[in-house]
């Protein structure tokens, strides 16, 4: 599949069904796991159609910062996006402080790619839509690809 096409079905919303619920700081927030966002990248993409890796670890004070690599593979060309996470090293939470701050760079890079970002929009869904961010990018590759 070309990489326009991916990254046109990456940019829709996330299923119903891979959304989750939790309470953070008294705030309903919805979000998806890094395991369903792995299979959403196995569905869109193909089980051989995006790598991830972990590029630096750091830990600065009492914050651990992770950053990530998530490549996507269209049979004409690739585009590589990377995002950061970070966790208390001293976390409470469900999960180590690695774990989790790999789960959030993986949820930012996939979000960088147009997958999740409705969810992290605050109050309006995007409601079957392209937002206007995923529309550029996808002229984008679409401007660019008419050029290779």
């Amino acid at each position: 599949m070309k990489l326009i096409d991916i990254l046109r079905n990456l940019a829709q919303p996330i299923p119903k069904d891979s959304i989750s619920e939790k309470t953070l700081k008294g705030t309903k927030i919805e979000y998806i796991s890094w395991y369903d966002l792995c299979d959403l990248l196995d569905e869109h993409c193909g089980i051989d159609g995006w790598e991830w890796s972990v590029k630096d670890v750091t830990q600065i004070s009492n914050r651990l910062t992770l950053t990530g690599v998530l490549t996507i593979y269209g049979d004409d060309k690739s585009l590589t996006r990377m995002a950061t996470g970070t966790e208390d090293v001293d976390c409470s939470s469900y999960g180590d402080p690695s774990s989790n701050a790999e789960a959030m760079a993986l949820r930012r890079c996939c979000s960088k790619f147009g997958l999740g970002r409705d969810l992290w929009r605050k109050k309006s869904k995007l409601n079957g839509n392209y937002s206007e961010t995923s529309r550029k990018v996808i002229e984008h590759v679409t401007s660019s690809h008419a050029n290779c």
